[in-house]
């Protein structure tokens, strides 16, 4: 715990209270709310390629009860990545002793989940839907593997799935990994036909709502499956790094970091083919494993027009994280087999512990020029109609004439820096 300690008392010394690109996506909604003219498309929307009902519900709740302190939304967003360590740490607890990890390996796991190379997901409210998503599909996968005991972790397993479709488009993976946990899992045929039949039929209902009027999401950059393959090289670096990023402080670091958990993600691959009793034993930590392999393509056919590094974006470690933690759990799994593979367990452990201080070495200065750059960007949306369109675009949001516009409408309203006074902005203020 003593991570999470040290992590939540970093977020409230370096949380600013000013909307931040996403998050004036918010404000006409909030306009709408404040003016009587509140409707449910304004909390089923689409934000680029993802549905986030379950996200917004908790945007708009916790705008009303603070009056739009964005501050606030790190809350949840912390509390999302607790509720996954400790869906972590339950699914270790479950293994039967002879393979349990030594509780002190459980420390860089934790030290990783709450790591600072994911200042993004910490200090950006924003980031929930990543976080609920991410906790989400954890969660699907823990209470199916406990729904062998019974019914009611089944029911618990639908809703998760249910919360992690409608927070991010990655969040649809519950279904399909949790039908193949399901087809894997050791219960009674008939038990298991009819929990298959209900999965996908649910499933089915989750899809159609999910793209009932769903619009293409249009970028200015080259995406789509076709510039991927016309791209292997670049794409192959795209998802080394992206898969490396929560174990390094640099691009370079994160290559080499994702070509080892590659490789070690291999070897447990071909073992969970092959080997029956560990796919049993390591069920859960292989559906996380998928699910974090599963995510690559989708990134990949939406960013990697944005180039190579846009891999290494913090936002993306919420989810990467959970890798090398379930790698180490599938290698507790095998250590006992030889020492080949309790050496390779403890390796992986050391490749955590040292990447976890680099990570936390760049996270943290992040931090600290995030929390700047904030600053500034808050005295500088108060004074909105004297600041020049440069302290305004693109730190705020990328159209400086939107960020006045929404300035403007929590002006009146009372809301975000201007919730507790207006301040005084004469014609020769002076704005960072």
């Amino acid at each position: 715990m003593l991570p999470a300690a040290i992590t939540a008392a970093l977020i409230a010394a370096y949380a600013v209270d000013v909307p931040y690109h996403d998050q004036f996506e918010l404000i006409p909604h909030l306009d709408r709310l404040y003016s009587g003219g509140l409707r449910w498309a304004d909390f089923d929307k689409q934000h680029n390629e993802h549905r986030i009902l379950v996200p917004q519900t908790l945007f708009m709740l916790l705008a009303w009860l603070t009056r739009f302190d964005v501050r606030a939304e790190l809350i949840p967003n912390f509390l999302a990545t607790l509720l996954t360590g400790f869906l972590i740490f339950r699914i270790w607890m479950g293994t039967a002793p002879p393979v349990r990890l030594p509780w002190y390996f459980l420390l860089p796991c934790s030290a990783l989940l709450f790591g600072w190379r994911q200042y993004e997901s910490l200090l950006w409210g924003a980031c929930l839907v990543n976080t609920v998503t991410v906790l989400g599909v954890t969660a699907t996968l823990y209470f199916l593997w406990r729904s062998e005991t019974g019914t009611g972790f089944y029911a618990l397993a639908l809703a998760a799935a249910f919360c992690a479709s409608f927070s991010q488009g990655s969040g649809l993976l519950a279904w399909p990994l949790g039908l193949g946990m399901l087809a894997l899992m050791d219960l009674p045929f008939i038990t298991k036909v009819r929990r298959m039949t209900g999965w996908c039929f649910i499933g089915f209902l989750v899809m159609v709502a999910y793209f009932a009027n769903y619009r293409q999401q249009v970028n200015p950059w080259p995406t789509g499956i076709r510039y991927v393959l016309s791209h292997p090289w670049e794409a192959a670096q795209y998802s080394l790094i992206y898969l490396g990023s929560p174990l390094a402080g640099t691009p370079a670091q994160a290559r080499l970091a994702g070509l080892i958990l590659a490789a070690l993600l291999a070897a447990v691959l071909w073992y969970g083919v092959r080997d029956a009793r560990f796919r049993r034993s390591a069920l859960p930590a292989l559906g996380i494993l998928a699910y974090v392999l599963a995510t690559a393509p989708l990134v990949l056919n939406a960013r990697l027009g944005l180039g190579v590094a846009q891999a290494y974006s913090s936002r993306y470690t919420v989810t990467t994280n959970l890798a090398p933690v379930a790698l180490l759990l599938c290698w507790a799994y095998l250590r006992s087999r030889s020492r080949v593979h309790a050496l390779v367990f403890h390796g992986l452990a050391g490749v955590i512990l040292v990447g976890v201080l680099l990570g936390y070495h760049q996270g943290f200065r992040a931090m600290r020029s995030d929390y700047q750059l904030k600053l500034a960007a808050r005295a500088s949306m108060q004074c909105f109609e004297q600041a020049p369109d440069s302290a305004l675009a693109p730190v705020l949001y990328p159209d400086a004439k939107r960020v006045r516009q929404d300035a403007a409408i929590l002006r009146r309203h009372r809301l975000s820096v201007f919730r507790d006074r207006i301040p005084e902005c004469g014609s020769a203020a002076r704005v960072p």
